[in-house]
Order: structure tokens, then sequence, then C-alpha cells
């Protein structure tokens, strides 16, 4: 009896690592990918359209936010978590195809020279960029929530989150050296760098795909189904529709409260990084080589404080202080940073400021938050989850800017107060939420309760068919 338990033990520990494996190689391949497609977003939109469209960009995406959801949900409602995974990872693989052929055409392409709101091809790269957070490394962290445990995620994630970093310093260090050594030009670069972002998607999917293979599906069973197998019951089978996620959202204060966790970095980030991108781009001149050189500086070093912060700081602290407490470090220190900048505005204070902020948010506040969803419904990890990702963000985004409007037209006396006024605002209210929740997460775990399990069968049939539906 014994030596079975050792075995199975054993057995559990090898798959784990297994898991963990491939977890990690994925979302590394994932943020590698991200690396290079988000400087490129930005440099080809100050290019084509300019950095005075750029609210207006972020405020079109929540036009384009309902028929994502819609969308997304047809695709939850259908496919098996590893399918949607691999579903928006190969729409991006097609993406990258697609535009590399735009940016090489001689008149809507980057030979093209012109700074004009009416460069289509600029705002449709731009959302398409900006999506991807939504589609492809949002759904990741939903499907690795839905396959762990409050247990296995404290002492995972900052792992994972670590091998994504170091993927996310080598990233943009090859774009770098495409930018300062290719024999080609601008034209033939950006195209390049394309490509090499739909290679590392390609790769993703590689890892999913023998996650899928070689680990035995009851090694990827979560939180929620775990705990609701031991107490005989089973989230009902159904198609929901869009609008479930939404209802989640509106009528449980616990996913209401990750969105305002989500809202409130978000609004902050994108005042601090309109004030940042101004300025480069003054300095550029628009040109979309010198601005790509600038992000992919900026990039490298947000990855390497992260990649600091994710071994040192966020698997330790998790263990020792748990996630209630790691909730409230990042208002806090988000307070201190938005203090440096409303003492002293320049570009070397916001340009160390929006680093930090960045590191925090990828390598400490990305994975605490994600851990949040772990004791919920499949409805709330994906559907609540991508209306808070492809809704809330942009609509914090927009916020943002609204208030970047207003800040450009203020005095400098004036623009000084309004600098300090919004953070210190968003933070306090932060810090009550994060407070909140975390209190509500400790006390589910502890209880072995499911958020949003409300509707429950007990008929083995239909709980054996909704299990295996998952997978």
């Amino acid at each position: 009896m014994v030596e079975k338990t050792e075995m199975t033990t054993q057995e559990e520990s090898r798959f784990e690592q297994r898991k963990l494996f491939y977890i990690s190689g994925m979302y590394a391949s994932i943020i590698a990918a991200y690396s290079v497609l988000r400087p490129l977003k930005s440099s080809v939109f100050l290019g084509f359209v300019g950095v005075n469209y750029q609210p207006v960009a972020k405020m079109l995406l929540m036009c384009v936010s309902p028929l994502i959801l819609f969308l997304y949900s047809k695709v939850i409602d259908r496919l098996k978590r590893s399918q949607i995974v691999a579903l928006f990872l190969g729409f991006y693989i097609l993406v990258c195809i697609s535009f590399i052929g735009i940016l090489l055409h001689p008149t809507i392409g980057l030979l093209n020279t012109t700074t004009s709101p009416n460069r289509i091809a600029g705002w449709l790269f731009y959302t398409c960029c900006d999506l991807f957070s939504v589609l492809a490394v949002g759904t990741f962290w939903a499907f690795t929530n839905s396959i762990s445990s409050p247990k296995s995620s404290r002492r995972s994630y900052g792992k994972i989150v670590a091998t994504s970093r170091v993927a996310g310093i080598f990233s943009p260090m090859i774009g770098l050296l495409v930018m300062w050594y290719s024999p080609f030009s601008e034209r033939i670069n950006i195209p390049i760098m394309l490509g090499l972002t739909g290679f590392f998607i390609a790769i993703a999917l590689l890892f999913i795909f023998l996650l899928h293979k070689r680990i035995p599906k009851e090694y990827l069973a979560g939180y929620a189904e775990e705990t609701l197998k031991k107490s005989e019951t089973q989230i009902a089978k159904k198609k929901t529709g869009m609008f479930e996620g939404l209802k989640m959202l509106l009528s449980k204060p616990y996913v209401f409260g990750i969105f305002a966790v989500v809202y409130s970095f978000e609004i902050i980030l994108t005042f601090t990084e309109f004030q940042w991108q101004r300025w480069m781009s003054s300095h550029t001149h628009n040109s979309v080589s010198g601005i790509t050189k600038y992000m992919f500086y900026y990039t490298s070093a947000f990855q390497v404080v992260a990649l600091a912060i994710a071994v040192f700081g966020t698997t330790n602290l998790l263990k020792k202080v748990g996630v209630r407490t790691c909730l409230l470090l990042t208002p806090i220190i988000v307070s201190i940073l938005m203090f440096g900048v409303a003492v002293h505005q320049g570009f070397i204070t916001l340009a160390i400021t929006l680093i930090m902020l960045r590191a925090l948010h990828y390598a400490f506040n990305q994975p605490v938050t994600e851990i949040l969803y772990i004791p919920t419904t499949r409805d709330i990890q994906f559907k609540s989850k991508a209306w808070i990702e492809s809704f809330g963000k942009p609509l914090s985004k927009a916020s943002g800017s609204a208030y970047n409007y207003l800040y450009t037209l203020q005095s400098s006396f004036i623009s000084a107060i309004s600098a300090s006024l919004l953070p210190a605002t968003v933070a306090g209210i932060w810090v009550v939420v994060a407070f909140l929740i975390g209190k509500k997460y400790q006390d589910t775990v502890t209880s072995g309760r499911v958020i949003g399990a409300a509707d429950v069968v007990d008929d083995p049939e239909d709980a054996e068919e909704s299990e295996e539906s998952n997978l």
C-alpha cells in the first residue's frame, strides 16, 4: 500500500513537472512573439497614422469589442480548452502572413512615408496587435487557470513568468540586431520581424499540441473540476451565450473586483505611456524605424527588470505572504512610482517609471491577478475574463486617453496637479478592492467552494460528459 502511494506520488510529480515545462514553453513563445509585435504595433501606427490619433485608436477598440466577444463566446461553447488556445494562435499566424504582404506593398506599405489618418492599414494593424493580449495572452491564462490549483499556482506561476521574461528579453534583442545590422532596408526589416513573430507563435502551437498529447487528462483537471467532483456535483453543460460572461461580471462582486484591479492598472499605465510616446514621436519625426528601435530598447529594459522580479520576488512572495498580501503590494508600489512622476516630470523619470510599471505588471501583478480566476467556473475563467480583457481594458485605455487629451490642454501648473490627482484617486480605490477580493479568494479556497457554481447537476453521466468536453 505504501509502495503504491509512493509510486502514485512520483507519477503525479513527474506529470506536474512535464505540464509545467509545456505550459512554460508555450507562454515563453507567446511572450517572445508579443515582445516583437508590441513594438511594431506602436511604430507602424505612429509612422502610418500619427501619435495624436493613438487615443482615438484605443477608443475605437471598444467598438470592435462586441463583435470579438460574440465570436469568442461561440468558440468557447463549441471547442475544447486546448483547441480554443490553438485557434487564436493559428489566427495570429495568418495575421502575420497577411500584414507581411501589406507592409511590402508599394502604395499602402512602408514605402509610403506619409503620416495620415486615412491610412487604413495602420488602424487595422494597431487593432489586430492590441487584440493579441486578449485573444492569445488572455486565452493562455484562462486555459492555464482552468487546469491549475491554488497550491500549484503559488509554486509554478512565478516560474512560468520567469521563463517568459527570458524569451521577452531574447526576441526584442533579435529585433534590434535586425534593425542595426541587417543589409536590408526598413521596408524589408519590419516584415522580417513580423515573420519572426509568426515563427514564435508556431512554436507555441507545438507546445500546446505536446501538452494535449503527452499529459493524461486527469492531470489537466483544475480546482473547480476537482472540487465539484469531490462534492459529487458538476456544472451543467449548456451553451450560455456571449452575455453570460458579462452577467457574471456584473452580478458577482468578486469578478467585478478583478475587473476593477485590471481597470486601475491600465488607466494609470495609459496615462504614463502616452506622455512618453509623445516625446518619442517628436524626437524621431514619426520614423517607423526610429520608433521601433526605441520600443525595442524599452521592451528589453522592462523584460530584464521583470525577470529579476519574477525570479526573486513573485514565487517567494506568493509562498511566504500569500495571494491576499501580494494583491495589496502592487497598488502601493504604483502609488510610490506615480508620486515620483508628479514631483519630477521629465523623459528619464517617465521612462524609468514606465519600465517599472510594465515589469511589475508582467512579472508580479498579472500572475497574482490570474490566480484569482482559479476558484471560479469555466464561464468566469473564459467568458467573464474575455469581457474584462476585450472590453474592460479598452474602457480603461479610453478613459486614460480622454484624461491624456485634457491633460495636454492644461497649463504646466495644472498639469502637475493632474499628474498626481488621477493616479492617487485610482490607487486609493485599488487598495480597497484588492483587500476585499483577496479576502474573498482566501475564504473561498479555505472552504472548498467554487465562485459561480450555482447551477449544478447530480447526474454522473452529465458530469462525465462536461468534464471530457473541457479537455
